[in-house]
């Protein structure tokens, strides 16, 4: 585990401002914060406000170390983990594959909007609601919707399973990650049963 910010990296962060000292207070300041150790009111203020700062820094590495350290942190603000979303794929793939923080409205708003690796980053969700996988199959691409059907973890209404066999019936890709999914309404199994090969069939 990253040990926690002391006094001395601080003055080395003030007099070796270079992006591998950055980084590394980044990670010690985002682990100190998200395990609630000693972190009264003021300090939990100061370090979210070194977050903020932290977001717009020049180097990824820097931001990718916050990304990193706060993806699973419960009580981070909305508007930190927003902005770590929006960033580079790299930086925003581990707050959109587990950051809790994001809202419906929040991944929907950049599965509209931003690129393939995010929509799948979003798509391999712990837990991805029907909404938000009704905007998936929207994109329309393949492996985004492969992602999303092969995730036991995303809720996916009948009529969108139906649509997916619709848009996707000559996908071997989305089929068979569909039929590998841990359970699937009768009327899609007795469906996709006709759709698929023998191998997968059996699967089936």
């Amino acid at each position: 585990m990253t040990a926690k910010l002391s006094k001395s990296d601080v003055q080395r962060l003030l007099s070796d401002p270079s992006a591998d000292a950055r980084a590394d207070a980044a990670a010690k300041i985002a682990t100190h914060y998200d395990a609630q150790s000693d972190f009264g009111e003021q300090e939990k203020k100061l370090a979210e406000e070194i977050f903020s700062l932290m977001c717009q820094d020049a180097e990824e590495r820097v931001r990718l170390a916050l990304a990193d350290n706060l993806k699973e942190c419960a009580f981070l603000p909305n508007d930190i983990a927003r902005t770590l979303a929006n960033d580079v794929a790299a930086v925003s793939d581990p707050i959109l594959k587990y950051s809790s923080v994001l809202t419906d409205d929040d991944l929907i708003e950049i599965v509209k909007s931003q690129g393939v690796e995010k929509q799948k980053a979003i798509a391999a969700r712990k837990s991805v609601s029907a909404n938000v996988s009704d905007a998936l199959i929207d994109t329309n691409n393949e492996v985004v919707v492969g992602t999303l059907v092969a995730n036991n973890g995303a809720e996916i209404s009948t009529n969108s399973m139906q649509r997916v066999l619709d848009d996707f019936a000559d996908s071997e890709l989305v089929k068979s990650s569909m039929v590998r999914r841990s359970s699937l309404p009768m009327e899609v199994s007795e469906r996709l049963v006709n759709m698929v090969s023998e191998k997968l069939q059996q699967e089936l």
